[in-house]
């Protein structure tokens, strides 16, 4: 969960399915520039996806309508476990990487999958209560992770240009 405070709003949210970072597990399996990992552990640990754009469309309806010193917590309600994340992605990259004439190294993608090891401590769940600014301010989440991590694929896919090079260079 991130933390942002704007002036004297202070603003949660959960983990995002975003283009343009190259960080994130998900964009990172995409590119290469990790494994098709399950995230950790078993795979079964649930995380709440926001797409950035309706992550974006939030921060915007706090700053122009939210009340000075509150707090507001941003959520997808997209409660997902990360195998089955990862699974979505997998059928993803089958599915539209020979349209972008892309070639994948293991077909389908789903074998690249591999377990990693889950920190001491690491939370089973990661969930926010969204209730307050959908209340309050009206918002609510647009794009359901299925469209979002179709978005996310389609764009690394897309702009080939942009992350290639990062492979070039090792950057891991």
């Amino acid at each position: 969960m991130r933390r942002l405070v704007v002036g004297l709003l202070v603003v949660e949210a959960i983990t995002h399915v975003a283009h343009l970072a190259a960080e994130s597990h998900v964009d990172r399996s995409i590119t290469g520039l990790g494994p098709a990992d399950s995230g950790v552990g078993d795979g079964q640990n649930l995380r709440d996806w926001l797409y950035v754009e309706d992550h974006c469309r939030a921060l915007d309806r706090i700053l122009s309508q939210g009340e000075p010193g509150s707090t507001y917590c941003i959520g997808g309600r997209n409660e997902v476990a990360n195998i089955d994340l990862v699974s979505m992605l997998c059928a993803l990259m089958d599915e539209l990487a020979p349209q972008h004439g892309v070639h994948l190294p293991v077909s389908p993608s789903r074998e690249l999958i591999i377990y990693v090891s889950d920190r001491p401590g690491h939370d089973r769940r990661y969930a926010i209560d969204a209730s307050k600014i959908e209340a309050e301010l009206g918002w609510t989440p647009q794009v359901s992770v299925q469209e979002g991590l179709w978005r996310t694929v389609e764009w690394y896919l897309t702009h080939q240009g942009w992350w290639q090079p990062l492979l070039e260079r090792g950057a891991h």
